[in-house]
């Protein structure tokens, strides 16, 4: 028998927080992510789904969202209502006051969180797709933009100036606060914040827990070229389309990529036969714990190990691993220059982050306002991938006047490495992709 709606207000508010931040707890050990996914993602938008919560089957509908941590100390916080299947001691509710202080850090600002029955829910977006007030009523924002990248990286240098010209395009109704180098937590906390809203736009790599096509940038020989860049992931895009739809399942607005270099593989000593494939090397390179990238390392005939990215540096110094793969000229230069001797620019894959939003947020701007932010974004998006094949050649420039010794391949050699890896390499990843997604994506870069 259900909660009465009575019963639900008898509930402290540590205690819905306690809630809230134990499932989070349980998405972080990745067997609970179906729960974050529709409570802090779709189910902002009002759908309703089965949740599983240590064996309780729930149907909720959550039909708000708004984060003000400040109400937190408020006892008589606003109503809750839930329809449940179970007793909720069944939830296991931690209301200790350090639980909760410490995920509170997933949240910023307040948290409350409606939860309606299903009844009350037509699972469709209450929220309008555009803000209809006047210029002049509508109250000034400051949104927080968070990036994985260092401060002088170009990303984040580009970032700076779309901030500027959405200020000075909107008459400062639009403030943008960037915050690089991860200051506002890694690229997996920043996507589900992103989702939450307690983060308004970033740039970061996404993560493939909710859909795995979301990364799907990142395949090996997307693109073999900088000619097919803009035909592969540029704003008129097969990807670029299917990418607008992925993110709005998860609440959130697609405005584009961030290209950053094409990868090769940075190395402390000689490859033998470089070009040829499928001939093992003998060389150990550190590759990301994801098949995009270890597959098509060993096809080109290196051997491979996912120790974690922070310990790549430490690890190629030590002998521990030979070299890195997954990273660009710039990349190669600014974080590996000491450790390596040689570097092999395969263009393997594109490093290409995403610039996303929260959907909510994006709807409550001003129509005007949303042509501007989205122009902004869409000038950095194409700038990106007009400018990246002058920024890998600087960074290779640099790496050479460096002392390391740079090879680089022919376009013909570039088509075949592509060719081998998207007929051998492809059909394995089918199983994360789909078969479909995958050939629609070939057909439209070739």
């Amino acid at each position: 028998m259900g909660l009465s709606c009575r019963d639900i207000k008898r509930i402290s508010f540590p205690q819905i927080c306690g809630f809230v931040f134990h499932c989070h707890n349980h998405t972080a050990r990745q067997d609970k992510t179906e729960f974050v996914k529709y409570v802090v993602g779709t189910g902002v938008r009002g759908s309703v789904k089965n949740i599983h919560l240590d064996g309780l089957k729930l149907p909720v509908c959550v039909s708000k969202c708004v984060v003000d941590y400040s109400i937190m100390v408020v006892k008589d916080f606003c109503t809750i209502l839930l329809n449940s299947a179970g007793n909720v001691s069944k939830l296991k509710l931690h209301t200790e006051k350090e639980v909760i202080m410490k995920k509170a850090k997933i949240v910023t600002a307040t948290l409350v969180m409606a939860l309606t029955c299903a009844a009350c829910s037509g699972g469709t977006s209450n929220a309008p797709a555009a803000n209809s007030q006047a210029p002049e009523d509508f109250k000034p924002i400051t949104l927080r933009y968070a990036n994985q990248h260092s401060i002088d990286h170009t990303a984040t240098l580009a970032a700076q100036a779309a901030a500027e010209e959405i200020h000075e395009k909107t008459d400062g109704r639009i403030t943008i606060e960037v915050y690089p180098a991860n200051q506002l937590g890694d690229w997996t906390q920043v996507y589900e914040e992103v989702m939450m809203g307690t983060i308004d736009i970033a740039n970061t790599t996404v993560p493939e827990t909710y859909d795995a096509r979301a990364n799907a940038s990142m395949l090996p020989y997307l693109a073999n070229s900088y000619a097919e860049l803009d035909k592969a992931m540029g704003p008129d895009s097969y990807l670029a389309g299917k990418m607008v739809d992925i993110q709005a399942a998860q609440g959130i607005k697609f405005l584009g990529y961030s290209c950053e270099g094409f990868a090769g593989i940075g190395t402390s000593k000689p490859v033998p036969n470089p070009n040829e494939v499928g001939v093992d090397k003998g060389i150990l390179v550190r590759v990301p714990s994801n098949d995009n990238f270890k597959y098509p390392t060993e096809y080109l005939g290196y051997r491979t190990s996912t120790i974690p990215y922070s310990d790549t540096f430490a690890a190629i110094q030590t002998g521990v691993v030979d070299g890195w793969q997954a990273g660009p000229p710039n990349l190669n230069y600014l974080n590996f220059r000491d450790v390596i001797t040689y570097y092999y620019h395969y263009c393997m894959d594109q490093e290409a982050t995403q610039i996303y939003m929260n959907m909510d947020v994006f709807n409550s701007l001003l129509p005007q306002d949303q042509k501007v932010l989205q122009d902004a974004f869409r000038k950095m998006w194409t700038d990106s991938i007009n400018s990246i094949e002058e920024e890998d050649a600087k960074y290779i420039q640099m790496l050479k006047d460096y002392g390391i010794e740079v090879i680089e391949f022919t376009d013909e050699e570039l088509a075949a490495f592509a060719d081998g890896v998207r007929a051998d390499v492809w059909p394995k990843l089918a199983a994360t992709y789909t078969q479909e997604f995958l050939d629609e994506l070939l057909d439209s870069v070739q």
